[in-house]
């Protein structure tokens, strides 16, 4: 239909663009716990249309004790790309996980491997989606964030364009982040994307060349 179409262009044009350079990424310090926030609401009400248990968890915690905690996790990194990060690993999740199934969004913390140079960065950041789905076959996961990939399962009958993963991967990496996911057929899957976490000031920079980015939220 018109409206698959459009987001079949717009994620085609946000993908070239980032592959050449000409996409701008204006990297600014973000907290990720205020990000979550404004961005459940959506696929709060779609869960429960759909009869599935929608939880968000912010260091094992729920996203609301996190909050009257007064919890951050501040990293450097543009809002408009972690909305499209997120929303794309939520409307996955949604795409294919059935009725009665579960969808859990996280935040979680862990620190980092090996010397730092600039004394600012401490710890990482994990975004993930975890649901109850089919699951994905370990063939199918190593192509996964390629683009036009698609699923080779009976179970993945309404699949997307396969953009939508080759761009959050994108994204992530020119935040200078990473993607995976860990799944097993039958037991559901858990995409990720984590960032280094920032503890000290920082200035905001652009990371790519000023050109007119297509606006608003991509879905897979």
């Amino acid at each position: 239909n018109a409206h698959r179409m459009l987001q079949l262009v717009n994620q085609l044009l946000d993908f070239q663009k980032l592959q050449a350079g000409k996409k701008k990424i204006r990297m600014m310090r973000v907290n990720l716990v205020d990000f979550i926030v404004n961005c459940v609401d959506y696929f709060k009400s779609a869960c429960e249309g759909k009869g599935i248990d929608f939880k968000v968890d912010v260091l094992d915690q729920p996203l609301a004790q996190a909050v009257r905690n007064n919890i951050t996790l501040t990293i450097r990194g543009e809002p408009d790309a972690l909305e499209k990060i997120t929303f794309n690993y939520l409307s996955n999740a949604l795409k294919f996980t059935r009725h009665g199934g579960s969808i859990t969004l996280s935040l979680n913390r862990y620190e980092t491997d090996g010397s730092v140079t600039d004394g600012d960065i401490l710890e990482k950041v994990k975004i993930s989606v975890a649901d109850s789905g089919p699951g994905i076959s370990a063939e199918d996961q190593d192509s996964l964030f390629d683009v036009f990939s698609q699923i080779e399962s009976p179970e993945y009958t309404n699949q997307g364009t396969g953009l939508g993963l080759a761009l959050t991967r994108e994204l992530t990496e020119r935040m200078g982040g990473n993607v995976g996911v860990s799944s097993k057929v039958g037991q559901g899957s858990v995409f990720w994307a984590e960032f280094p976490i920032m503890t000290g000031e920082a200035e905001d920079i652009d990371i790519a060349i000023l050109s007119d980015a297509v606006n608003g939220v991509q879905l897979m």
